[in-house]
């Protein structure tokens, strides 16, 4: 595999761990009774996750365009 598709991989499981933990916690809140601040914690954390992986996303789509460029300009 090439080194973006890996941290794609690991960019979108990231993305959907963030999002189980930001969202999962609200089903869990109504059926366990998870105290509120416990509710809260995992809605931050699923939260920081989320921006975290979509800026590991974004960041490598700009590093491989930024690559492609690169090397277009040494061919000329």
């Amino acid at each position: 595999m090439e080194r973006k598709q890996i941290i794609d991989c690991i960019g979108t499981a990231m993305l959907f761990a963030g999002f189980l933990l930001a969202f999962l916690p609200h089903a869990a809140h109504i059926s366990i009774g998870l105290k509120d601040e416990d509710h809260t914690r995992h809605v931050m954390e699923g939260a920081a996750i989320i921006f975290v992986s979509l800026a590991v996303l974004i960041y490598n789509n700009k590093a491989l365009e930024w690559m492609k460029e690169k090397n277009a300009q040494q061919k000329r």
